[in-house]
């Protein structure tokens, strides 16, 4: 970005990185996707990404032309309030966002938080995974490794911008949507789940999945700059 009395300049590179989602975390490259765009008709505001060329598997390019469209004849004081309706635009936006997909990207992600908590709770009780061992040795095992997981996770709190209310909603679920969840995914994994607490478990996914959601959630966002005066970001 260069800036002086006349205007702000803007440039990126045309490198993008995309995925399908945690069904798929396979990260791949596109070295002609377009990062720049105007965030009003007018020309007098701009938006740049980075990262990912998606938010909740919906192409920013998309996101932002439906902004650009649905303030088209508005005119905004400062650049910060462009900043504003676009996240306004963002967080309540059924048409790009509908229920039923931010319901699965939440179940993606618990699967992708439980992932998460096994591979630390067979790092800190090997004999969880010890098929010669016995099932009671089994469950110490797992009662060790909840017992030194669960205060970590609780005392890390949740990190911005997810917030307490989202967590307690997530876990006052956890018999009723959770539990039959991971009950499902680890089916084919009989001994682990015969010597798992699966109540704990989810509770674990949940917590992991709000302190560090940053391991869960593809790593992109949005520069917005722009230099405004009489007569910009007004054209119909």
């Amino acid at each position: 970005m260069i800036f002086n009395k006349r205007g702000v300049v803007v440039a990126a590179d045309s490198a993008v990185t995309t995925s399908n989602g945690d069904s798929d975390k396979r990260a791949r490259y596109a070295k002609t996707a377009n990062k720049i765009f105007e965030l009003c008709d007018g020309g007098g505001v701009a938006v740049a990404i980075f990262g990912g060329a998606s938010i909740d598997l919906v192409p920013w390019e998309l996101a932002i032309k439906q902004f650009r469209k649905s303030i088209r004849g508005r005119r905004l004081p400062h650049v910060g309030n462009y900043v504003d309706e676009l996240l306004a635009f963002l967080k309540a936006n059924a048409q790009l966002f509908p229920s039923e997909v931010l319901v699965q990207l939440e179940a993606n992600h618990f699967e992708s938080a439980t992932v998460e908590v096994l591979k630390f709770a067979k790092a800190l009780s090997p004999s969880l995974v010890d098929q010669d061992a016995l099932l009671d040795e089994r469950k110490a095992a797992w009662d060790k490794a909840y017992a030194a997981i669960q205060p970590v996770l609780v005392n890390a709190g949740v990190k911005a911008p997810l917030t307490s209310i989202g967590l307690d909603a997530a876990l006052s679920q956890i018999q009723e949507r959770w539990v039959p969840l991971l009950t499902k995914n680890m089916s084919g994994a009989p001994d682990l789940l015969d010597s798992i607490d699966v109540d704990q478990l989810a509770e674990l996914a949940h917590r992991w999945r709000f302190t560090q959601p940053d391991e869960l959630n593809s790593y992109t966002g949005v520069v917005v700059l722009g230099y405004l005066w009489p007569g910009r970001c007004t054209r119909r």
